[in-house]
């Protein structure tokens, strides 16, 4: 027959399986929708660079087939360019920006990682390191936003030129 203390015991280490097990399957969420996190970010960064260096090129395109027609309407063709390229720079820019989001997010992943082991005596990542990290995050998805929004603008200054 096995004593009350025994079954505590037991009852303690099945209740920490439990535990182990929960943290687990969190873990593995957390972990899966950050790289869906990612992959999305991505996916965004790479259009607003694509659509904006798209329509520059074509536009440049274009506008070799205009050369000799005349200076009023080579100014307007390059006048409706401006908000692509400034599109294109607010891409790259916030390509920049995200190897640095991803770095300050690698950066506070290591103190928690540090925490965890069983020699570590942190209290977790200083907070400086994750409001810089979620303003980076922020500045980021605006210069991405802002690429598209120039590049809707572009679009819309490029059909006023060749209308009329």
């Amino acid at each position: 027959m096995t004593s009350d203390s025994e079954r505590d015991n037991e009852w303690y280490r099945a209740k920490l399986r439990r535990e182990e097990q929960t943290w687990q399957c969190r873990k593995e969420l957390y972990v899966h929708c950050d790289r869906a996190t990612v992959d999305i970010g991505t996916v965004a960064l790479r259009s607003a660079i694509l659509v904006n260096a798209g329509a520059v090129v074509a536009l440049l395109a274009f506008v070799g087939q205009l050369w000799g027609t005349g200076d009023a309407v080579l100014s307007a063709v390059f006048a409706a360019m401006r908000p692509f390229v400034w599109g294109l720079i607010a891409a790259v820019f916030a390509s920049g920006i995200a190897y640095t989001y991803q770095f300050l997010v690698t950066w506070h992943a290591m103190y928690e990682w540090r925490e965890v082991s069983a020699d570590a005596k942190l209290s977790g990542p200083p907070k400086w390191l994750t409001r810089t990290a979620v303003l980076v995050a922020i500045v980021t998805v605006l210069l991405v936003t802002f690429a598209f929004v120039l590049f809707a603008y572009g679009a819309f200054s490029v059909s006023t030129v060749l209308v009329g």
